[in-house]
């Protein structure tokens, strides 16, 4: 067999394992989020005051804490019809996200604006109460992201947690972001709308340093569903840690043109 047949199989061995070792992997992702799914689950409450939250349970912490969530095209029929993670959507579609949680935790989603600041989604569901485990929501609610001109990428920032401590910066951000009186002998309108977005970016850098950009996160995408309760294209986001964790932190992007 001349040099370059010998090169030629080579390099298809060595694809078809590569291949091989990812599908390994993703299965291997998906079968931690569901074995570390529990029949029944709960999650610190949130300060009634504006102090800092208490100590949280030692239940809080969870062995491979994970998210799934699938990007769906919202037709004209106004019905979702999930396509994968990749899917490049063009000028006139709307997409929304479904995710759900394996353990209970609070549910923050962000979205950047074209300006690279971050925003609170309004009337996300979950935000502020617990996002009871195996519940399905859609982001946003009731509603879909309309692509507009020009191409691009929407980023969304999301935030699932156990222990009130984890996420209490980006909690008292949000709700400043949300409304501030300011100080009219300080500072103008403009400057405390200025304030309450800075601070709300250094909460959201805080939060995706400290969760965000662990080693232990594995993140698998399932192009062909096995599962009758999973929809194809589904992406599994999980803590692959051996330790119990308080917190996850992903980004979702979508691509359009």
């Amino acid at each position: 067999m001349s040099s370059t047949r010998w090169i030629g199989v080579w390099m298809l061995f060595v694809a078809a394992g590569f291949a091989g070792a990812q599908d390994e992997t993703a299965e291997g992702t998906r079968q931690l989020y569901y074995l570390a799914t529990p029949a029944k689950d709960a999650v610190p409450p949130l300060p009634q005051t504006g102090g800092p939250p208490p100590a949280a349970h030692a239940t809080a912490g969870a062995l491979h804490l994970g998210i799934r969530y699938n990007v769906v095209l919202i037709g004209q029929d106004h019905q979702a019809h999930p396509v994968p993670s990749d899917h490049m959507f063009k000028v006139g579609d709307c997409f929304a996200i479904d995710l759900q949680a394996n353990r209970s935790g609070y549910l923050y989603v962000l979205a950047r604006q074209s300006s690279g600041s971050w925003t609170p989604l309004p009337d996300m569901p979950g935000q502020r109460d617990a996002l009871p485990q195996g519940k399905k929501v859609r982001i946003p609610s009731g509603a879909c992201f309309e692509v507009h001109n020009p191409p691009g990428t929407e980023t969304l920032f999301v935030v699932l947690s156990r222990d009130p401590r984890d996420f209490f910066e980006l909690y008292q951000s949000v709700k400043s972001s949300e409304g501030s009186p300011g100080n009219p002998r300080k500072s103008g309108a403009g400057e405390t709308q200025m304030a309450s977005t800075d601070k709300l970016n250094a909460a959201v850098e805080h939060l995706d340093e400290k969760f965000g950009q662990s080693r232990d996160i594995s993140i698998a995408r399932i192009n062909d569903s096995t599962r009758s309760d999973e929809p194809a294209g589904a992406v599994y986001v999980v803590n692959t840690s051996k330790k119990p964790s308080t917190s996850l932190v992903t980004k979702i992007q979508v691509r359009h043109n």
